[in-house]
Formats: structure tokens, C-alpha cells, sequence
């Protein structure tokens, strides 16, 4: 299986996850790409929350607050509309 993400993440454009059917894959596409983009979690950066939220569309989606090994705080938002609640 290929995931592929597209979008900003940003709450207006939040990152879509191609190539997942369930929520628990599209939690783990989540934190492969917070790896892919800001490094190892645990060195690089850290989870601070994660949170359900109601995107600007209608649709749902989840809200990653990490914090940057330089004290940074970065919000980045993922539309898990197509596969919310799908276990």
C-alpha cells in the first residue's frame, strides 16, 4: 500500500491521506508524515495534543499540535473525513 499526502495543513487546507481505508491507518500515515517533514519524533519534535476537531468544510478532521526541538510550536491539521470512524 502507497500513502501519499497532498494540502498545507493548515485548517483551510489540511494535509489529505491518499491510499488509507481505516482510521487506524490514517493515524499512522499521520505520524509517518510528521516524520517525513519535521524528523524523528522523540528528537525532533514531540506530540503536545491531538485533537478532533471540525474542519472550516463540513468535514472532520484532526488537529496535531507538536512542539520543535527548538521550542517551536506547529499546529497541523489532516482531513480524516473519507475514513472517520471506519475501524
Amino acid at each position: 500500500m502507497t500513502v501519499t499526502f497532498s494540502g498545507k495543513g493548515t485548517q483551510e487546507d489540511p494535509i489529505q491521506i491518499s491510499g488509507v481505508t481505516t482510521n487506524a491507518e490514517a493515524v499512522r500515515a499521520e505520524y509517518l508524515y510528521l516524520n517525513e517533514r519535521f524528523g524523528k519524533r522523540g528528537e525532533d519534535w514531540k506530540l503536545v495534543r491531538q485533537a478532533l476537531i471540525s474542519l472550516p468544510s463540513g468535514g472532520m478532521g484532526d488537529l496535531m499540535t507538536i512542539r520543535l526541538a527548538d521550542g517551536q510550536t506547529v499546529e497541523i491539521y489532516f482531513d480524516i473525513s473519507p475514513y472517520f470512524g471506519k475501524w
